[in-house]
């Protein structure tokens, strides 16, 4: 059997959220092992995004005797079942009974809860024997579908379709791209399908989506159908569908059974084996391909004039990190704005977020948990978002990738409800600065004001980027004509 690497934690929080990026980055099973009482509630937020993006994250919680249950005692707390719908698989084991992992399907979280005496009443020798966990098997989920009708049926009904590629395993990736050159569906891709820079799909790739329901209209070509690949999508147009229930034909297609609307079903299935022996075909639009260039080159001009705005920051970004990099975007500007204004330069990276719930806790410890040791890693996240995930550094002197920069935007708060809200309180605003992080943490650390001029990337940094506000306000503003 081969040794299992184990990594120490005195916060849970972070300790779940590492697991989690361990389990995706590894997509095998990976366990995080706790005392009892609250230390377990902790774990709730992990196991929660696990639950949505599909993570074989299993919690083996410690638990007092049965016999405490209910009374109050110390630590003894309703343990089993406390994660509800999002443990999937839940077994309660004590001393003398051997457990079974067998029924556990490893794409979604699990618990195991043990019941143990006080250290001091046995030598632990008599601990439940764990059988070694197999490894789930491809394509082995007995509520995959790979009935094509459905997709079929789009392409029958939709006239004029986009398709909209969001989070994808990098095994479907291949063919998810052979599938959508036959079709010649125009497509947009976001950062974490990880095709989004692919010169395959360049003669029908869409660069910007921003009002491409009012472009398409002039363009002749009124977008009646979405065809959804992969993850539920980050962009606006997808949340503009709830308020199209019957007017807009949605397929979706996805690795994970959520369909992302309130209204819809998906094909909850193996993307691979499901798109290889799947066709339809659209007739090209010169038209829209023409006008996304035109506002693609709009986007440029604004990058261009408001060049420390924190759009055009990003994009600085997306020139620096080098070829093959690992790069992780977190919620929530910075994964939209990677996808506004990242150069489409094919650097074969590797992109990766947490978009389960789109929740800002454990960003970092997720990334660290993804980060990879002969590549250099790349976290681009926000100010609260970092704040939130002040103790996720502890784990840097344990793992063996060292190549880590976490890039920080540092724009004040929560300025994505800044166009939503005029209460600042709403924006959580602040002066704040993250060097003492870095400090505390032993990390290097660089502030980037204006100009973006990056040292010494080989080992664990902190770099803080504080974007012009007044650039950024200008840049919205014409953008958002």
């Amino acid at each position: 059997m081969e040794e299992i690497e184990t990594y120490f934690f005195y916060d849970e929080r972070c300790a779940a959220f590492f697991a989690l990026g361990r389990a995706r980055a590894s997509q095998r099973p990976v366990a995080i092992i706790t005392t009892s009482g609250t230390a377990v509630g902790e774990l709730l937020p992990a196991v929660m995004e696990a639950y949505y993006s599909g993570a074989p994250l299993l919690v083996i919680s410690a638990d007092r005797p049965r016999v405490f249950r209910g009374t109050g005692a110390p630590q003894a707390a309703e343990q089993v079942g406390i994660f509800g719908i999002y443990a999937t698989f839940v077994r309660d084991v004590a001393i003398g009974e051997n457990p079974s992992l067998a029924d556990w399907g490893q794409n979604t979280p699990g618990q195991l809860n043990v019941c143990l005496e006080e250290a001091y009443k046995h030598s632990f020798d008599d601990l439940p024997d764990f059988p070694p966990v197999q490894p789930a098997k491809p394509c082995s989920d007995p509520k995959f579908s790979f009935d094509r009708e459905p997709i079929r049926q789009f392409f029958e009904d939709s006239k004029y379709p986009v398709a909209i590629v969001s989070t994808l395993l990098q095994k479907d990736r291949e063919a998810v791209i052979n599938f959508l050159k036959s079709t010649n569906i125009p497509t947009y891709s976001e950062g974490p399908s990880g095709i989004r820079e692919s010169t395959a799909l360049d003669e029908q790739r869409i660069m910007n989506i921003d009002k491409f329901w009012e472009r398409g209209d002039r363009c002749g070509y009124p977008v009646d159908g979405i065809l959804r690949i992969g993850g539920v999508p980050t962009t606006r147009i997808w949340r503009d569908l709830e308020k199209k229930e019957g007017k807009v034909h949605v397929c979706s297609i996805s690795q994970l059974p959520f369909s992302g609307l309130s209204w819809g079903d998906v094909v909850y299935t193996d993307l691979s084996r499901y798109l290889s022996s799947c066709d339809g075909k659209v007739a090209p639009s010169q038209q829209l391909i023409d006008n996304d260039r035109k506002r693609y080159n709009q986007l440029n001009k604004l990058l261009n004039t408001h060049k420390y705005s924190e759009p055009s920051l990003i994009r600085r970004l997306s020139e620096i990190i080098p070829k093959d990099s690992l790069l992780y975007l977190g919620n929530s500007l910075p994964i939209r704005e990677w996808d506004l204004a990242a150069t489409f330069e094919q650097k074969q990276l590797i992109v990766e977020a947490s978009r389960g719930l789109n929740g800002i806790d454990g960003q970092i410890s997720t990334f660290l948990g993804l980060a990879e040791p002969n590549r250099s890693n790349w976290a681009i996240v926000g100010d609260l978002t970092a704040l939130y995930d002040l103790s996720a550094p502890w784990v840097l002197r344990q793992i063996k990738a060292k190549n880590i920069q976490i890039v920080v935007i540092n724009n004040g708060g929560g300025m994505i409800f800044s166009r939503l809200f005029k209460n600042e309180k709403m924006q959580n605003s602040h002066d704040y600065t993250l060097k003492a992080m870095a400090d505390l943490w032993g990390l290097g650390y660089q502030r980037c004001e204006g100009e973006i001029e990056l040292t010494n990337t080989y080992s664990p940094k902190l770099i803080e980027c504080i974007p012009n506000a007044k650039a950024t306000e200008d840049f919205w503003n014409e953008y958002t004509k």
